[in-house]
């Protein structure tokens, strides 16, 4: 296999790594907005849910909501920059 092939293959693969990764990044997107857990494989906290910890402070989770967010367009925002430099 010739150089340029291991640089194609090695950028193809990037690439598709990203594409994962933006995938990745819109679900955890959308999750902060349904409320089935804290995140992806997170449903409690201690045994508390997110409609209790709702209930006992918004504010709080308010916040959450806005990490989850902000995280969520720190990782489209990485796999696009990755993507692109591939």
């Amino acid at each position: 296999m010739s150089r340029e092939q291991c640089l194609r293959n090695g950028a193809s693969l990037m690439v598709f790594g990203a594409l994962i990764f933006l995938v990745y990044a819109v679900v955890f997107f959308f999750r902060a907005f349904a409320r089935s857990g804290f995140e992806i494989g997170v449903e409690t906290l201690n045994g508390v849910t997110p409609q209790q910890l709702d209930g006992l402070n918004p504010a709080i989770m308010a916040y959450i909501t806005h990490l989850h967010v902000a995280i969520a367009g720190f990782i489209a925002a990485t796999a696009i920059a990755a993507g692109s430099l591939a």
